[in-house]
């Protein structure tokens, strides 16, 4: 009798610790006051042309970073950070840290949850995860994390981050692409279709976006624009900041430039018959146009203001102290340009844009 005791108290205690022992999760200290799990791994099953959504609380910082595989379903590699000055703090700041993966019918939903308000300070503590993940081709992504940086490389149909404070650097779709931040840098690489891209205070880099169709809205306050190869309809718009964009192939009718207090530098390569809207107000507008350029060009500047046109041949068909009309060419593109306020137009013939 006392030996069949023993052995359902020894069966009891087997089964208490062990859920215990299998949650527990191991904290290293990383330094610089950061402590974090080892990495963690999970899956789910998924098809190219799917939908990824990825979610967190407000309440979580971190990092997710993308890149795409020919093969079917998702892997995930991901860490669990807290940043404090105890270990036993942190372990009980990562213990409240929860990962999910489930699948839809649609796709996959990955969600980070943590309390609300926090168990930290966030003056001086945070919680954060940083996640690799990688998917199926051509699929779309959505991301509703307003504190994770994110980097994401293609092929995509679709990705779409529509409110963050992060860092955003996405290359290769071809579909559909908006991203909106603040204050944080935005990169674009290789853009296909439909596009919205906006930041503030920061530099919003674009390069191989085309855009026939749909005009693409990209919108900066407080930072520069700089675009290296555009081709397409656009709406650029920008406040204290320059605007550049080179190797530049308006199409169509809706392609408007508007800035305020920051250059204008356009180097046009191809007008193909569209028409071209710029406006800028307190700084320069220069364009860069082929030498053989064909278009009707309007400028006008402010009584202070200056117009230079140089190295390409062309008829003025209106000429007033602050106002110049021409034709180049056969006329068959439209550019208007103006300055309000302090601030010159120079348009230059590039003998490169011939080739």
């Amino acid at each position: 009798m006392p030996r069949t005791i023993c052995l359902l108290l020894l069966a009891v205690v087997t089964v208490t610790l062990a859920p215990g022992a299998a949650d527990a999760q191991e904290v290293f200290d990383e330094g610089n006051g950061w402590f974090a799990t080892r990495d963690l791994r999970a899956n789910a099953t998924m098809q190219s042309g799917a939908s990824l959504r990825i979610e967190s609380v407000s309440t979580l910082e971190g990092s997710i970073t993308i890149v795409t595989s020919p093969n079917p379903g998702i892997d995930v590699v991901y860490r669990k950070k807290a940043r404090t000055n105890q270990l036993s703090r942190a372990i009980d700041y990562i213990d409240l840290i929860a990962f999910s993966i489930d699948n839809s019918a649609r796709g996959a939903t990955m969600q980070f949850r943590a309390p609300n308000p926090p168990p930290w300070n966030e003056k001086v503590e945070a919680g954060r995860v940083e996640v690799e993940i990688t998917m199926p081709e051509s699929c779309m992504v959505m991301i509703d994390a307003a504190y994770f940086d994110v980097e994401a490389e293609g092929p995509f149909s679709e990705v779409r981050v529509p409110s963050s404070y992060g860092r955003l650097q996405v290359a290769d779709v071809d579909g559909s692409l908006e991203l909106q931040t603040a204050n944080r840098r935005l990169i674009v690489e290789r853009i296909r279709g439909e596009m919205d891209l906006r930041t503030s205070n920061s530099t919003l880099d674009a390069s191989d976006l085309y855009c026939p169709e749909i005009q693409a809205r990209i919108q900066n306050e407080g930072g520069d624009i700089r675009i290296e190869r555009l081709e397409g309809q656009a709406n650029i718009k920008n406040s204290y900041g320059r605007i550049e964009v080179a190797d530049y192939r308006p199409v169509g009718t809706r392609n408007f430039i508007r800035g305020l207090s920051g250059p204008v530098f356009l180097e046009i390569r191809d007008l193909e018959g569209a028409r071209l809207i710029i406006n800028n107000r307190y700084e320069d507008i220069e364009l860069s146009v082929p030498q053989d350029v064909s278009t009707s060009m309007s400028l006008a500047v402010e009584e202070d203001g200056r117009i230079e046109v140089s190295n390409f041949v062309f008829t003025s068909d209106l000429v007033e102290h602050n106002r110049l009309n021409l034709i180049a060419g056969e006329g068959t593109a439209t550019i208007s340009a103006s300055v309000r306020g302090n601030g010159n137009i120079y348009v230059r013939g590039d003998q490169r844009g011939e080739q």
